[in-house]
């Protein structure tokens, strides 16, 4: 959902396509659909996220990457850990993005029902708003509308188990 909420935020602020906006899990199994709650609350809000597959976070995306934002301190840990290129680009959303950010960031709502889903999908919502400024200021747009392009990866929780959709 970060992805598809990060896409549409710089969309709207008149970035689509300057950026290069990524997702992949510390522990995704490749090729694995989004899902259906994922699909069902992104469309709710007019985000489209239904072609997206997961992947695993790897070395080339990190060392492309100029901002890595994790959803939980475990997957920025990790992603430190397994990539000595992600220190000092990567952190947990809220604390990079919210002024008084949740340490714990933004759990996994996996095997959850749509309520929890919703309320993921508005927190993460809320983090990258707070932070689209700073978000712009790293990759150097924002108040003059310099052409700059950056990568953002979202680095995701694993997906593990099944969605309950009740």
């Amino acid at each position: 959902m970060a992805e598809g909420i990060l896409r549409a935020l710089l969309r709207r602020e008149g970035y689509a396509g300057e950026f290069v906006v990524e997702s992949a899990g510390t522990h995704a199994t490749p090729g694995a659909p989004v899902s259906a709650n994922s699909v069902e609350v992104s469309a709710e809000r007019g985000i489209d996220i239904r072609g997206h597959v997961a992947r695993p976070l790897s070395r080339r995306m990190v060392e492309r990457a100029d901002l890595i934002l994790a959803m939980e301190p475990e997957h920025a840990d990790f992603a430190r850990m397994a990539y000595s290129e992600a220190d000092g680009k990567c952190f947990v959303l809220t604390q990079y993005c919210e002024s008084e950010g949740d340490p714990l960031g933004i759990p996994d709502p996996i095997g959850m029902g749509l309520s929890s889903y919703r309320e993921t999908f508005s927190r993460i919502e809320a983090g990258l708003l707070a932070g689209l400024p700073r978000i712009l200021a790293l990759a150097g747009v924002g108040g003059d509308r310099r052409e700059q392009k950056t990568t953002t990866e979202i680095a995701t929780p694993p997906r593990e188990g099944g969605d309950d959709d009740e």
